[in-house]
């Protein structure tokens, strides 16, 4: 089953698609007044509410999370389309989409949702698994989203309050003040602009756009 329901109406007109280098389970659209980044997430043990949630979550993120406005890139704005399809447990799911397991967790029990994805290949993108709790809520989902995209954790330190022996930030603090403020910091963060451009690099759209630097 398809949950098509978006916040966002998407429409093109003589709209090229643009292929990423490498494997992709994403595809961009690129038209004269949007960029879209399809992408596809198939669930296993959800619900039309549940994904409804996760839905509306990554759409308040990454779609309105410029001041209540889209980003924009080259004059144009930047769509992120999370493309859900509920999937039963033990059906046969794509290998062109990510794959999203939902685990039964009791209210108030400790969860951390994750994505897994192959040893060495992020931030390269490819199809990813994820392992998201059935009380997630819009934030975490839009934080576990920026990793289906490429994005790698940002986390300036842990939940004592120091980073664990051999860890370090991602980015660096030095170079990267602004992980303080990242969704991918934390789950009620903020989607930064460079966030966006390096989603963007990932899945080709920016070599695509003449005016992109």
């Amino acid at each position: 089953m398809k949950l098509t329901l978006g916040i966002m109406a998407i429409a093109f007109s003589a709209s090229i698609a643009v292929t990423a280098a490498g494997k992709s389970v994403s595809t961009v659209v690129i038209d004269d007044g949007m960029v879209v980044i399809n992408v596809p997430i198939e669930v296993l043990g959800a619900h039309d509410t549940l994904v409804t949630r996760w839905k509306q979550g990554i759409e308040r993120a990454w779609n309105f999370g410029n001041n209540g406005q889209p980003f924009r890139a080259c004059g144009r704005d930047v769509v992120f389309n999370a493309q859900f399809t509920l999937r039963r447990t033990g059906e046969t799911v794509s290998s062109d989409a990510h794959i999203v397991v939902v685990e039964a967790v009791k209210p108030g029990q400790r969860y951390v949702s994750r994505v897994w994805h192959a040893l060495g290949t992020s931030p390269t993108y490819s199809a990813r698994t994820g392992f998201w709790g059935n009380q997630t809520d819009g934030a975490t989902a839009a934080h576990e989203f920026g990793h289906l995209l490429g994005l790698l954790d940002e986390y300036v330190e842990n939940e004592t309050g120091m980073r664990a022996p051999g860890e370090r930030p991602v980015p660096d603090e030095a170079r990267f003040p602004d992980a303080w403020l990242s969704l991918m910091a934390q789950e009620h963060g903020s989607v930064l602009e460079r966030h966006v451009r390096e989603t963007m690099r990932i899945h080709g759209a920016q070599l695509a756009l003449s005016c992109a630097q």
